[in-house]
């Protein structure tokens, strides 16, 4: 799964995985020369970057939803929704 970071926001800002198995997600950042992140408290994170470029992340996790923000802009958040 691809989540984007362009004009300081992700898009999708919510999105929904599969719960139990291995789920990879891959930070594009469009935003040039900005770094951002995703980062899942508790679960893991992309490396932060400067855009353009793409880091990825891959983690599994029980049914839930879980928020994820960027590490260097607070207002930059989305949600995954497990099942």
């Amino acid at each position: 799964m691809t989540i984007r970071a362009v004009a300081l926001a992700y898009s999708p800002g919510s999105a929904t995985i599969a719960a139990g198995v291995p789920v990879t997600i891959t930070l594009q950042n469009s935003d040039a020369s900005v770094a951002h992140d995703l980062t899942l408290p508790g679960v893991g994170k992309t490396d932060l970057c400067a855009g353009p470029c793409n880091s990825s992340v891959t983690f599994t996790v029980p049914a839930g939803t879980y928020s994820f923000v960027c590490s260097t802009h607070a207002d930059m958040t989305g949600q995954l929704i497990a099942r």
